[in-house]
């Protein structure tokens, strides 16, 4: 599920092709309002800056291929994923209700953006659990208790 985070990225960068990236933009935009995931040279990492890479997981990956990608890249996979997990009809609230105006926030294109998650991101998910590099936060909690799992999950990884 992409966050609003993610999209401005997407759009920051779309902004920065310009005109001659156009035809590109069109079809990103197209898989956006259509759930569908961007092609792997869309969601790539951010390049390291000490010879180590830095990962934005932001995400990403969101499917085996962009997992395969990442791995390619970094040379190994992710010490770990955090994932903060929401039931799908709280999420479709949360999203109906930020009033953002976004085209895809619809009851169908959220429906249709859902669909793909589970289709395409829950496979990525069970392998980093498989591999014990999973750490779930519940979302459907108060703030501050979402926040003090994260935090304590991320400083749990050394962060």
């Amino acid at each position: 599920m992409p966050s609003a985070i993610t999209i401005r990225l997407l759009l920051d960068e779309m902004d920065r092709l310009g005109r001659e990236a156009e035809a590109e933009n069109a079809l990103l935009a197209e898989r956006t309002l259509q759930g569908a995931i961007s092609p792997a040279p869309r969601t790539d990492p951010a390049a390291g800056q000490d010879g180590r890479p830095l990962f934005l997981v932001d995400g990403f990956p969101r499917n085996d291929e962009n997992r395969r990608q990442f791995e390619a890249m970094a040379g190994h996979g992710a010490e770990f994923v955090l994932f903060f997990d929401c039931p799908h009809a709280l999420m479709t609230e949360r999203l109906l209700s930020r009033g953002e105006g976004r085209s895809d926030d619809t009851p169908e294109r959220i429906a249709l953006r859902l669909q793909t998650f589970e289709k395409d991101t829950r496979p990525v998910l069970s392998h980093f659990e498989e591999l014990g590099r999973l750490r779930v936060v519940r979302s459907d909690r108060p703030r501050e208790d979402v926040y003090r799992d994260a935090e304590e999950a991320l400083v749990g990884e050394g962060w």
